[in-house]
């Protein structure tokens, strides 16, 4: 669902004190678990993602030194043992806190999104999210700046970075884009987004700074500004984003790419597709079986000869003129529909064959 082309497992087979969480055991026996690893390998091979392109082209950025800024000062009270605890909600309040939450936010609401190292190539991604603790390197600042010269729009959802790696001032980024801080108002006030209103927590307000008014509040409230910087946009949002309406209106306003959609927050949705066909993959994360609508984005060229099927049921489905499908999920499942022109040939993936275990790896 996220575009992987490979798999790593660690654990595969079981050894010192893994009893029943790995798939095989030592002495080479398989367990229940196995028949589900087996439905998930047959996949990767039938969809044959390798030849669809996974539709992305929102980015989260991501920065090595913030993460080891994390395990630094979490490190004091993460026993030998438990080095999971890392991950942890209890340690949301150290330096990846920003990052934690905005994934959790944007998997939530359902956006398509690629967290981006930022010592990769970023030009692929339109539009970049900056959630992070306020210190880069410099090396790093001079990228971003190059990125939105060069016509990418970067979006801080919290504040741009003024210090270095080594928590020394560094203020390239924000003279390079001739951005500077908003003023401190913590205040609780009304946005409207999408002809919706919501309540929202503002930090900062962006009356007096040298950019174009983005949204404001009721109240009056500059909270998010923009500036042109050459070829690109930097947008700063004073305002926190993170329940589900409230980050899907902001990400509209902003026109970040959009590829599909579900209208449930428990499913989760990918789309992968290359010139013959598009397949969309729905993950339903909660307990209870769900009835979603689905929103497909980009034109996929519907004529009366395309077929839409669900791949494990090979039930037939409906789309509308707009893209829109219905789709019945059971709980803690997955489905996986293929758009089709006509005369391609089916996939075939039959879910109870796959679960008694004909394929062999």
């Amino acid at each position: 669902s996220a575009g992987m082309v490979g798999m790593n497992y660690y654990m595969f087979v079981e050894r010192e004190r893994w009893e029943g969480f790995c798939p095989v055991t030592e002495n080479g026996k398989i367990r229940e678990e196995w028949f589900a690893h087996r439905h998930m390998f047959r996949i990767l091979h039938e969809v044959d993602w390798k030849n669809l392109s996974r539709e992305s082209r929102l980015g989260l950025l991501w920065y090595q030194e913030h993460y080891w800024h994390f395990l630094y000062e979490g490190g004091g009270i993460i026993q030998p043992d438990d080095y999971t605890l890392v991950a942890s909600k209890d340690y949301g309040h150290l330096a990846q806190e920003p990052l934690w939450l905005y994934t959790k936010a944007l998997v939530d609401a359902d956006v398509d999104f690629d967290v981006v190292d930022i010592r990769t190539e970023l030009s692929r991604y339109p539009l970049l999210i900056y959630a992070a603790p306020p210190f880069l390197g410099r090396e790093e600042q001079d990228k971003l700046a190059e990125y939105v010269e060069g016509g990418g729009t970067l979006v801080f959802l919290s504040p741009p970075p003024h210090m270095d790696v080594e928590l020394r001032e560094c203020r390239s980024l924000m003279e390079e884009l001739g951005i500077e801080r908003g003023r401190e108002v913590n205040l609780k006030a009304t946005l409207n987004l999408g002809g919706r209103s919501f309540r929202v927590y503002v930090a900062e307000s962006y009356e007096d700074l040298d950019a174009e008014p983005f949204l404001r509040t009721e109240e009056g409230n500059v909270c998010a500004c923009r500036r042109k910087v050459d070829e690109g946009w930097i947008y700063l949002v004073g305002f926190s984003a993170l329940e589900r309406e409230v980050l899907t209106g902001l990400l509209d306003a902003l026109g970040a790419p959009a590829f599909v959609r579900s209208d449930d927050p428990f499913v989760h949705t990918s789309l992968h597709r290359n010139g013959e066909r598009a397949v969309v993959v729905a993950i339903n994360r909660g307990t209870e079986a769900r009835t979603v609508r689905i929103k497909i984005f980009p034109d996929l060229g519907l004529t009366s000869g395309h077929q839409v099927e669900e791949m494990f049921t090979r039930r037939k489905l409906e789309i509308s003129a707009d893209q829109v499908l219905e789709l019945h999920i059971p709980g803690k499942d997955v489905a996986v529909v293929e758009v089709r022109k006509e005369g391609v040939e089916r996939v075939d993936l039959d879910k109870e064959e796959l679960i008694q275990g004909y394929f062999k790896l």
